[in-house]
């Protein structure tokens, strides 16, 4: 198993020339093993991968070159603070923050596994939750969840001592699945696969635009999580088509990563997507073998 990393930038056309660099993990719940894996983030600081087990409620991280490091687990916890269905993550700082789909809330750790402190609780009021999936967390620590169950968005504010409710975003009828969410640009981006669109809206709620139509007869069909690049660019889990397709800011498909089949190479039902800072691309699959892919 190896990896390379020889890219500050991805640009546009680079995406074309992508290969599988490195491949891990089988299906099963051992160390280093994901039995369905799901969202999926990296620590920029460490080169490390975070991947959501949602099956075996546990974070499986690992090395750059896709070995496995450690095990996030929260077996000595509390049953309220334990991770229960772990699906989306992100990694912003020194902070590891993780949406619990099973319960109405988001654990939050340090790097290292250490659990810091809870976001929201189960329910439908100001700050509650039912059944969130993607979250993303901005450089001023602001943290964006979807809250799948109510069909919003959650937006929510840390003061340096704890997270507070700060807004919801889609409270007229805006969404009704929505899946993802990327708030590290200036806008943000919000996956919604019933719409079924990528959406734009400005970070105090208000709706920009339409980016991508997803869907059967589209560019993309069943998408799951998505994240952007340096340039802009759209990375989206095609589940329906089994690639990563690539779009350019304005919304138009021009590359795809990984192509439908089984073992080194091949992807079958495509989730977490990420990005190293140099390029590489990490996607989980659902299939039994490899379940983590690294592209560069």
């Amino acid at each position: 198993m190896t990896s390379t990393f020889r890219r500050t930038s991805l640009k546009q056309t680079d995406y074309k020339e992508m290969e599988v660099m490195g491949y891990a993990c089988r299906k099963g719940s051992k160390f280093g093993e994901i039995q369905d894996g799901h969202g999926v983030a990296i620590d920029s600081l460490h080169r490390r991968v975070y991947v959501c087990d949602f099956e075996n409620n546990c974070v499986q991280v690992f090395f750059e070159n896709l070995q496995p490091a450690f095990v996030i687990s929260d077996s000595k916890l509390s049953r309220q603070k334990k991770m229960f269905g772990p699906w989306g993550i992100d990694v912003e700082g020194t902070r590891v923050y993780v949406t619990q789909n099973k319960r109405g809330y988001v654990n939050v750790y340090n790097l290292e596994g250490k659990f810091l402190t809870q976001i929201g609780k189960e329910g439908s009021g100001n700050g509650e939750m039912k059944c969130p999936q993607g979250i993303s967390v901005d450089s001023s620590h602001n943290v964006f969840v979807c809250d799948n169950g109510n069909c919003r968005i959650l937006v929510f504010r840390f003061d340096s001592k704890k997270y507070n409710f700060l807004m919801e975003i889609g409270r007229n009828g805006e969404f009704t699945w929505p899946r993802d969410i990327y708030a590290k640009r200036h806008h943000l981006y919000v996956l919604d696969s019933m719409s079924p669109c990528l959406q734009v809206w400005s970070k105090d709620g208000y709706f920009v635009k339409k980016l991508v139509s997803t869907g059967p007869g589209q560019d993309v069909d069943n998408p799951l999580f998505f994240t952007l690049d340096e340039e802009g660019n759209i990375l989206i889990s095609d589940n329906g088509h089994s690639v990563v397709a690539v779009f350019r800011p304005e919304g138009a498909v021009f590359a795809f990563v990984g192509r439908f089949g089984d073992g080194f190479g091949y992807l079958r039902r495509p989730r977490g997507v990420a990005l190293f800072p140099d390029g590489g691309v990490v996607v989980v699959d659902e299939k039994e073998y490899p379940m983590l892919q690294y592209y560069n």
